[in-house]
């Protein structure tokens, strides 16, 4: 097994080879066929985040020591399970959930095991995707890839998940009917603009500092693109808006997308923040009851979801799964609808969507992949002719936010991705 292993915080990733694992238990082993970068993949490299004010949160400050495999987005073919494996066999291609918890405390019982505080996470706790092969510690936590191809695929895992998850916060009654505001157009700002148009909503303004990115926001269909760094870019924002933009959603995370999302908000608005770029934010705290926004930090998405049937065919219904639910289904009768999806309803506690149940639902529910994987498509569609244009002129290569949402290492004064 050869891997590119982070073995020193700030240092280039050594190329190893070790024996390859074989399965033991539950475990199934993974050959990886692909493995997106993830910004916080950068931040793992580094070692640590910024806190403002010249204070640094090092990655030991959470318990995370080298050596390191990163990458946790992970698509791959099983090449050996473990005898208690059931429902996959070799040969078969899933996305890997890197988002595991230790499975026993009250917080993954609940179905939160991104939260976990004994995270098992791929890529970061655990060996991840940097490698030629992955070892999952459960068949429960792989979704079959479908008609994708394993580039396509595997930001799921990540940046799907995660904008997803960060519209559910801003809520189906918002973003339906209100404008919103997305700041930063790398890879999660625009797959966010693509699941929007997929869930039906109303539309956003993309805020960012490249004029390369604000024109693939454009053309992933954004109703404006704003330079927040130009002059009266408050004024343009709320004129695309017809108003203030009723939530923003900052992919960010800097001092100065902050203070520009804090601020726009309308009364009772909500700031969700996704990025991870570093600074601080002081908040007036008479003006938070006052305005009655609301600030919220959001971290990709969980793996518990329940069906609904009652809103036509490929409709999610979110909700908090009771134990009686907690069922482990075989991953070939999930499918990729659990990170992409449509949802017509409210959303309660859960990001995503499983199969299960009658043969009906079954229906309904590869109906909203097969509708997930079309924005997929119209997307590719819509930054090819974009990337084209851009490379012939000789500028550096725009990021593909389906093999790369992340900043480009040489890049990370650019605004637009976590």
């Amino acid at each position: 097994m050869k891997s590119h292993v982070l073995t020193a915080f700030g240092a280039p990733l050594r190329a190893i080879e070790a024996p390859t694992p074989q399965p033991q238990g539950s475990e199934v082993l993974l050959k990886t066929l692909a493995a997106g970068v993830c910004h916080s993949d950068l931040h793992l490299a580094d070692g640590y985040y910024d806190m403002g004010g010249g204070k640094r949160f090092t990655l030991a400050d959470r318990g995370i020591a080298v050596p390191i495999t990163m990458g946790h987005e992970i698509a791959g073919e099983i090449v050996a399970v473990g005898p208690d494996a059931k429902g996959v066999k070799p040969g078969e291609r899933y996305v890997a959930y890197p988002w595991i918890g230790c499975g026993e405390c009250a917080v993954c019982r609940d179905g939160q095991e991104q939260l976990c505080n004994d995270a098992r996470t791929l890529g970061i706790r655990r060996p991840g995707g940097y490698s030629t092969h992955v070892m999952v510690p459960h068949p429960r936590y792989l979704y079959p890839l479908g008609k994708l191809t394993p580039q396509q695929a595997a930001p799921y895992a990540c940046s799907g998940l995660t904008t997803y998850s960060a519209l559910r916060r801003v809520g189906e009654a918002v973003y339906r009917n209100r404008p919103i505001l997305i700041l930063g157009a790398g890879g999660l700002g625009l797959m966010c603009l693509k699941l929007l148009k997929a869930l039906s909503g109303k539309g956003a303004i993309v805020a960012d500092i490249d004029p390369k990115k604000r024109e693939a926001a454009l053309a992933a269909g954004a109703l404006a693109a704003i330079d927040p760094k130009a002059e009266n870019a408050g004024r343009a924002i709320r004129d695309a808006a017809k108003g203030l933009p009723a939530a923003v959603i900052d992919f960010v995370g800097s001092n100065e997308t902050a203070r520009l999302g804090t601020d726009i908000l309308p009364r009772g608005g909500k700031y969700v923040i996704v990025g991870l770029f570093g600074g601080d934010l002081t908040l007036a705290l008479p003006l938070l009851p006052i305005r009655s926004i609301t600030i919220e930090g959001m971290l990709v998405g969980t793996q518990i979801r329940r069906v609904s049937r009652s809103h036509g065919p490929g409709v999610a219904r979110q909700g908090r799964a009771d134990a009686a639910r907690r069922t482990e289904a075989r991953p070939r009768q999930r499918g990729l609808a659990g990170f992409a999806c449509r949802s017509n309803r409210r959303p309660r506690r859960a990001d995503a969507l499983i199969r299960g149940g009658s043969p009906a639902a079954q229906r309904e529910d590869d109906a909203a992949a097969d509708l997930a994987r079309q924005a997929i498509v119209a997307h590719i569609r819509h930054m090819q002719p974009v990337v084209r244009q851009h490379d012939r002129q000789g500028n550096a290569p725009l990021l593909d936010p389906f093999a790369h949402h992340g900043k480009a290492v040489d890049d990370r004064n650019v605004h637009g991705a976590r």
